[in-house]
């Protein structure tokens, strides 16, 4: 006898604009395969890859296969070489026994926590009426400078709390800079802080 492959569809199943805390989350990516020709779900154990892009273009890919309900999964734990962004992924089956077919892009979003340290003044006493220079290093999870148009410095003293601006930033490390005038301020210990 002449055996041929038998024509199939692959399907989303789980996973499509999940959003994922590289820090803390995982999400299940999933689809399920169709045997098109024998109107059934693809047989257990067929070779099923996950494709996920790790900075919006190129791919990372893992194997799995299909359980006896036709569905493939994946657990998607995003690590550092994963970019934090929306990523596209999408599954395809490569078996013997079916025509090679892949499931339509989908997506997924990598988030990262972000965290903010002050690098200038660190301690140090000035003259009321100084111009302080204010630098604070915002890093993202993986410790890499986050570049945003959305940080703010503020400078404060018990209840008042005073923006430190313009802001001048050094986009390629996360590092962002500020001079705050202490002219007329009350004299006392102050605390700076950066917000995203």
């Amino acid at each position: 006898p002449n055996f041929t492959q038998s024509a199939i569809s692959v399907s989303h199943f789980q996973g499509n604009y999940t959003d994922i805390n590289r820090s803390s989350g995982t999400s299940t990516l999933a689809v399920r395969g169709f045997d098109t020709e024998n109107n059934t779900y693809v047989i257990n154990a067929v070779n099923v890859t996950f494709w996920i892009t790790q900075d919006g273009t190129n791919l990372f890919a893992t194997n799995t296969s299909t359980n006896s309900t036709g569905h493939a999964s994946y657990v998607f734990d995003p690590s550092c070489s994963f970019d934090a962004r929306r990523q596209t992924w999408y599954a395809g089956i490569n078996d013997p026994c079916y025509v090679s077919t892949n499931a339509s892009s989908l997506n997924v979003s990598v988030f990262a926590n972000l965290k903010s340290s002050i690098l200038v003044p660190n301690g140090e006493r000035f003259a009321n009426g100084s111009a302080i220079s204010v630098r604070v290093n915002v890093t993202d999870d993986c410790d890499v400078g986050v570049n945003s148009s959305m940080v703010n410095i503020t400078v404060n003293q018990s209840t008042l709390g005073y923006f430190c601006a313009p802001i001048q930033s050094n986009l390629t490390q996360g590092i962002y800079n500020c001079s705050w005038d202490s002219s007329g301020r009350n004299p006392g210990y102050y605390n700076v802080s950066a917000y995203l």
